[in-house]
């Protein structure tokens, strides 16, 4: 009796490839929503170096207009980090090795250190949110760039 019921199960194989499915499923999902999770973090990395990259572009032409190279910054960073919630982003200007306190500070220290280097560096504190829940709430992206004023 035991030999024809395995004789049986060796014939039939009309639900193999429903199991296999079955079992290779939930690690191919994952697979998939971790490469497009990767994705949506590389995407913003790519949006916030850029807001850092115009920020920095726009603080070292400050000879060009002294009285509003601080706001100009920002205006060009919000622009370029338009994608990105605004709410968790952080930009922090340091003009040669001095934190900016302010627009009116930083303006002012602009003017006075022709040819010294000025640098942005931005902090992002949302890596992956999909539908407004933040998927990793401990990661932080940070992007740094620094040129010489003109």
């Amino acid at each position: 009796m035991m030999r024809r019921l395995i004789e049986l199960a060796r014939e039939r194989r009309d639900g193999m490839a429903a199991v296999e499915f079955a079992l290779v499923l939930p690690f191919m999902a994952l697979m998939v929503v971790g490469i497009l999770s990767f994705g949506l973090a590389l995407s913003n990395y790519v949006d916030l170096t850029e807001g850092v990259r115009a920020a920095v572009r726009v603080l070292a032409q400050a000879s060009a207009y002294p009285t509003q190279a601080y706001s100009n910054a920002q205006t060009y960073f919000a622009g370029a980090t338009s994608n990105l919630n605004q709410a968790n982003l952080t930009m922090t200007v340091t003009v040669n090795g001095t934190a900016c306190s302010g627009a009116a500070a930083c303006d002012t220290a602009l003017a006075a250190a022709t040819g010294d280097a000025v640098s942005v560096t931005a902090t992002y504190s949302e890596c992956i949110e999909v539908m407004g829940y933040n998927f990793l709430p401990s990661c932080r992206l940070t992007a740094t760039t620094t040129q010489m004023i003109e």
